[in-house]
């Protein structure tokens, strides 16, 4: 089946916010490295599809995940 782009767009923004749902859980399970790999692969989908609001958020994330261990990110 071939989807249209708007129904591609629509998929990759729903990975993207399951990756931000990850992120948030593993963040609060103390799994830092994980959850920023999560939010890594989030803005990669997002990116693909400008999708500037879900970006916005999956930054907002990174950096509390950031400021609070002081984690760096090797992207």
């Amino acid at each position: 089946a071939h989807w249209s782009e708007e129904g591609k767009r629509y998929f990759q923004r729903k990975r993207a916010e399951i990756r931000l749902r990850l992120a948030e859980i593993e963040y609060r399970e103390g799994k830092y490295i994980s959850a920023l790999l999560q939010i890594a692969k989030g803005l990669h989908l997002c990116k693909e599809i400008a999708d500037e609001d879900l970006i916005a958020k999956l930054k907002a994330m990174e950096s509390k995940i950031k400021e609070n261990q002081g984690v760096s990110v090797i992207c």
